[in-house]
């Protein structure tokens, strides 16, 4: 199944929810944000463990997609 079928399917099959009958909870929405914005932080600045060099996981994760290996496992042999 291709990613574009899965959520036609998952769009198409789904129902609007009453919310007079179930209203919404949004009491732990705090936590939520506090824990998403650590997680940025994390990702966009944070330390190497033992040297506390400085890195930025997300600038790496693009550098690795953006100059990856392109060449198939037998293209190599």
């Amino acid at each position: 199944m291709r990613a574009w079928e899965y959520e036609f399917g998952k769009l198409h099959n789904a129902s609007p929810v009453d919310f007079d009958e179930q209203p919404g909870d949004w009491s732990g929405i705090d936590s939520v944000l506090k824990s998403r914005q650590g997680h940025l932080k994390l990702f966009w600045s944070s330390q190497v463990p033992g040297s506390r060099a400085p890195e930025s996981l997300y600038l790496a994760m693009i550098q690795a997609c953006t100059t990856g290996d392109s060449m198939s496992p037998k293209q190599r042999s």
